[in-house]
């Protein structure tokens, strides 16, 4: 299998930041995008554009904020190549956090974090731009949809790999949160879930 990997930074600073080291060489295509002020849509603009342009037969999304370890990449990519929507964190439906770093096999969860995505190309599943135009929970919601279709929703073990947002917790951020959580709420309701 092949991967076109997406790293999104909210400015070109943060973009330049991004560690490549452990990137280099894993990926058939690399696009490295600075998207200030969402002139490029939400995530979940830039999920569609490249499930329907990509060159590789899975898509990965992630952070520029996101630190991959050694194997990640490969790790990642098996486990959406058996055909799971895969990240590095994401959180059980009962609650519990659940880190790449800290599993041995493949694990289930509800939903991922946004923070790193990967899926295959064919998955069928749409990221619903319309409902989730911003930043929050258009992976959630995607995750949401997959499971829906019988793709489960995992964690591949990837040790060392971090995340290391800073926005969490300030009221803007929190604001802006909580908006597209109860939109998530509604248009999944009935069905149980958790997001981290």
């Amino acid at each position: 299998m092949t991967l076109s990997l997406v790293v999104v930074a909210k400015d070109q600073w943060d973009l330049t930041k991004f560690d490549l080291g452990n990137v280099l060489g894993q990926v058939d295509e690399l696009i490295m995008l600075a998207n200030p002020g969402a002139r490029f849509g939400g995530l979940g603009v830039i999920g569609n554009h490249v499930l329907d342009h990509g060159r590789g037969d899975v898509v990965g999304l992630v952070h520029a904020d996101a630190v991959l370890s050694a194997g990640a990449i490969g790790a990642f990519c098996r486990e959406a190549t058996a055909g799971s929507v895969c990240g590095m964190v994401g959180r059980a439906l009962g609650g519990e956090y659940v880190w790449c770093n800290d599993i041995q096999e493949p694990r289930a969860v509800s939903t991922l974090d946004s923070c790193a995505i990967f899926a295959r190309r064919d998955i069928g599943v749409r990221f619903d731009t319309e409902t989730f135009d911003g930043f929050h929970c258009c992976v959630e919601d995607f995750c949401l949809q997959a499971w829906a279709h019988g793709a489960p929703t995992k964690i591949a073990p990837a040790s060392g790999c971090q995340h290391l947002g800073t926005m969490w917790g300030q009221r803007e951020w929190m604001g802006d949160y909580s908006k597209y959580r109860a939109l998530l709420s509604k248009k999944w309701a009935g069905v149980g879930f958790s997001t981290t």
